[in-house]
């Protein structure tokens, strides 16, 4: 929860590339699927979510219902997820 803007959500690789390269992606919640989508395209590592070298990717329907489910809890102060 920021002061200043409520309710936010972090969106991040998460461990050191979200620390060191600072590749995260920040908007105030709640959040709805367009919201999502455009998070994971601001991040650098966006193309290792996307199938990167023939990957599969990630089911980013499923991500943007679980963020915009968890964006609507504006009681919890703090949480991480992680798959």
């Amino acid at each position: 929860m920021d002061v200043q803007f409520g309710p936010v959500i972090l969106l991040g690789m998460g461990g050191t590339s979200a620390e060191i390269y600072r590749d995260v992606s920040l908007r105030m919640a709640p959040l709805n699927p367009i919201d999502v989508a455009s998070m994971v395209k601001c991040l650098k590592a966006h193309e290792l979510l996307e199938g990167y070298r023939g990957s599969d990717p990630i089911h980013l329907g499923e991500l943007a219902k679980t963020i915009e489910v968890f964006s609507s809890w504006s009681w919890i102060f703090r949480a991480r997820l992680s798959p």
